[in-house]
């Protein structure tokens, strides 16, 4: 065992090789802040890599985590600072700036990371991750996950317990370059920011049951193919600005507040929804939506700054006992 701290902000190793030892646990931050460390060679034994191992391991290009079985919160992560740029002569924040509706919006501010540089990270043996355990990796290209993945969560009495089936929370956040993933099929559920800002342009999510909080939040998807009776998070999709098919979401169960907003659809068929949460739909070009009879609950102006003008849920018009066709009623409990 490496324990905590052990190497903490050591600024002379460049490379280290464990591969002889029979070296099973990494501690806590146990080289946090090793600026320089370029790539680290552990044995087979290495099963448990301790919060924040390699926080701020900026140069660290390589590394083998394939019989890795625990890896916890921030362990592949790394702080960010915010950029400037020159504006007239002036040092000003620097934005990072998209085309939404037709104008140059500043969506949010820009940051440089020094989270770990790694290309490359096979997962196949995790069973236990923690949140943003690789959050910040702007290298990162290629994942390879295991099918026994679950989530370690903590709660405010420092009790811990592992969800199965899981990614954890902000797993891949802010991981810029990582393009394609492949859930396997065991994955149930995504946590809350799990991909935020990828640059993934389309993924298959037809065996997962929930969707967490922007778990998708700003990426580049084009198309998502989602399960049937599955349940969005608030803003699961918001700012996806060019995800414009989204195969599966007539049988969507639940979706939250901003789930597409800022997104590219153009009409919706929600036949099977039950609950449509706050703004879900706003600012996107949707000019068609169909609504079916088991909504129960629709938020606030679900289709703000949209081309659709009335909504509502779709009720059968009864005379004299018999259904003589139907109307779309506004006036109900949301």
């Amino acid at each position: 065992t490496i324990g905590e701290g052990a190497f903490y902000g050591c600024l002379r190793i460049k490379s280290l090789d464990l591969s002889a030892s029979s070296l099973t646990s990494i501690g806590a931050y146990a080289f946090k802040d090793c600026k320089k460390v370029q790539t680290i060679t552990f044995g087979t034994g290495l099963t448990m890599i301790g919060e924040g191992a390699f926080y701020n391991v900026a140069s660290l290009t390589t590394i083998d985590l394939s019989k890795a079985t625990r890896i916890e919160t921030f362990a592949f992560s790394g702080s960010t600072t915010q950029d400037f740029w020159m504006y007239e002569d002036q040092l000003m924040y620097a934005y990072d700036m998209r085309v939404m509706n037709g104008e140059l919006t500043a969506i949010d501010f820009m940051y440089s990371s020094f989270a770990p540089s790694i290309t490359s990270i096979n997962l196949t043996s995790a069973t236990e991750i923690g949140a943003s355990a690789f959050a910040n990796n702007t290298k990162l290209t290629n994942v390879v996950l295991g099918e026994n993945i679950g989530e370690i969560v903590v709660n405010e009495e420092g009790e811990e317990k592992i969800i199965p089936n899981k990614l954890a929370y902000a797993m891949f956040a802010d991981c810029e370059l990582l393009e394609q993933i492949t859930l396997p099929e065991t994955i149930k559920a995504l946590g809350g920011y799990a991909f935020y800002r990828t640059a993934m342009n389309s993924i298959n999510l037809e065996n997962v049951d929930e969707i967490g909080m922007s778990a998708f939040l700003s990426t580049a998807l084009t198309s998502v193919t989602l399960k049937k009776d599955v349940v969005l998070g608030g803003a699961a999709f918001a700012y996806c600005e060019k995800l414009a098919e989204v195969n599966g979401l007539e049988g969507v169960n639940v979706i939250g507040e901003l789930a597409f907003m800022g997104t590219a659809l153009t009409e919706a068929n929600l036949a099977s929804v039950k609950e449509i949460g706050n703004f879900a739909f706003a600012m996107t070009p949707m000019t068609k939506v169909e609504l079916g009879d088991k909504l129960t609950k629709l938020g606030e102006n679900p289709f703000y700054a949209t081309e659709i003008a009335t909504y509502g849920k779709t009720q059968d018009i009864v005379f004299n006992g018999e259904t003589i066709g139907t109307e779309i009623n506004e006036n109900y409990e949301a």
